[in-house]
């Protein structure tokens, strides 16, 4: 599915992509084997080379750029380590899907937050 500017809003899923598209993802990938020695996850999917190579123009350069800092981010981020601070929240929205609070305002948020801060979940 593509949006009125011809670019590619959906990637993954039940999606096919156009020649075009195929086209860019197998000579890039092509590229990034001859002139790299960087290596994709495993579980790397086409539907992410497809998104990164359109969000930089289908230029190949600063595309393999931005999925390597992209990479880097997520190795360095995840797995989030589970803090006491971190377990009082998972609690804590367990307890909210549950009671299926939903925040649908921004004075809804402000006393949400209002209220976690008072339950000594916001430090």
């Amino acid at each position: 599915m593509t949006s009125q500017g011809g670019e590619r809003i959906i990637f993954e899923g039940c999606v096919e992509y156009d020649a075009s598209e195929k086209a860019h993802i197998r000579k890039f990938l092509e590229e990034v084997k001859k002139k790299s020695s960087f290596n994709f996850p495993e579980d790397w999917p086409e539907s992410e080379t497809l998104r990164f190579l359109q969000a930089n123009g289908f230029k190949y350069k600063p595309t393999l750029k931005s999925m390597q800092e992209y990479i880097q981010w997520k190795q360095a981020i995840f797995p989030v380590a589970l803090t006491p601070t971190i377990e009082k929240y998972l609690v804590y929205c367990q307890f909210l899907t549950v009671t299926d609070l939903v925040i649908s305002s921004k004075k809804e948020l402000c006393m949400f937050l209002a209220e976690t801060a008072e339950c000594g979940l916001s430090s």
